[in-house]
């Protein structure tokens, strides 16, 4: 994994209302991962496939889906804490210890009790376009090569310039994707090339982006 610039993750957040962290995961974190996914039972939600993993209540133990959670919801709460975010109700600095970010990490997670689960899209599904609750900064983990297993993916709708975006093209997997989903209205459409399509690894943040959800 490469070393993470959080300094320069937070402008770009803070400019753009998303950032792409690059390479989050090794070669052999993504092989372990790919490994469990493939061995769980599958639900069809219509939408996509999904595998529910709950929050962090559930990803306390040393297990991957436990592991991975925390690693990624660390970096979150680290990139949304430098900007400020409304939901971290208290401040850290970079250089502070990693079990002080653990530690602020576990009490936002707690408090606002969001979930996780694999989502793979394959031929037939689709995400109609929605806005999600406010607060809601979506982590997403790629763990499928665009425009290598699939075409198109996550489509954002910039609110000032009135044109829409694939993300995905952005993107390589193994990379890391915090998105303000309250900001962008956001769809996901893809045509998959490979039997993998688009796999992801999904984080929410806000409980009530569901039910607190602007067009959905």
């Amino acid at each position: 994994m490469m070393k993470i610039n959080f300094n320069k993750l937070a402008a770009e957040y803070a400019e753009n209302q998303y950032c792409i962290i690059r390479d989050v995961i090794t070669e052999e974190e993504f092989d372990q991962i790919n490994s469990f996914y493939e061995a769980q039972p599958k639900h069809d939600s219509g939408r996509h496939l999904e595998i529910k993993l709950g929050g962090i209540n559930s990803n306390l133990h040393n297990s991957i889906p436990s592991n991975l959670f925390r690693k990624i919801s660390n970096i979150r709460v680290k990139i949304l804490s430098m900007v400020s975010h409304s939901m971290i109700h208290r401040s850290l600095i970079e250089n502070d210890s990693h079990e002080e970010w653990e530690k602020l990490m576990m009490e936002v997670m707690e408090k606002y009790g969001g979930w996780s689960r694999f989502m793979q899209y394959l031929s037939g599904h689709k995400f109609h376009s929605h806005r999600d609750a406010k607060g809601e900064v979506m982590a997403i983990l790629y763990l499928s090569q665009p425009l290598k297993d699939y075409t198109g993916g996550l489509y954002v709708h910039h609110p000032e310039h009135k044109c829409e975006e694939c993300i995905d093209d952005l993107i390589n997997k193994r990379d890391l994707l915090l998105c303000d989903a309250n900001y962008y209205r956001h769809r996901v459409d893809i045509e998959p090339i490979t039997s993998v399509g688009r796999l992801t690894y999904f984080i929410n943040f806000n409980p009530n982006s569901r039910d607190g959800a602007i067009d959905f």
